[in-house]
């Protein structure tokens, strides 16, 4: 969906992976990248959160974070960004 919103793919996450072997060291990797998918959308974009925002839509919110004509809007959402289970 951020294709929809840029002329060229901003990098907007890094992805951390713990190492078992040695407790505390984390490796950093590039995360997803935005892909163009057609006609980009030119207007301003405004993302609304709040405390009820969590996984997907914390990431997709980072996402847009990329995109220059957006703006997010709101309060501190949950904090989960995809590490939610229902068990």
């Amino acid at each position: 969906m951020g294709g929809n919103f840029v002329s060229e793919p901003p990098p907007f996450a890094k992805l951390a992976f713990g190492n078992s072997d040695y407790p505390g060291k984390f490796v950093f990797r590039d995360g997803a990248k935005i892909t163009r998918d057609g006609n980009r959308y030119q207007g301003k974009l405004v993302v609304l959160v709040n405390e009820n925002s969590q996984s997907q839509s914390e990431y997709q919110a980072t996402v847009f974070k990329a995109v220059k004509n957006s703006v997010i809007i709101g309060s501190t959402t949950a904090g989960a960004d995809s590490n939610v289970s229902n068990n």
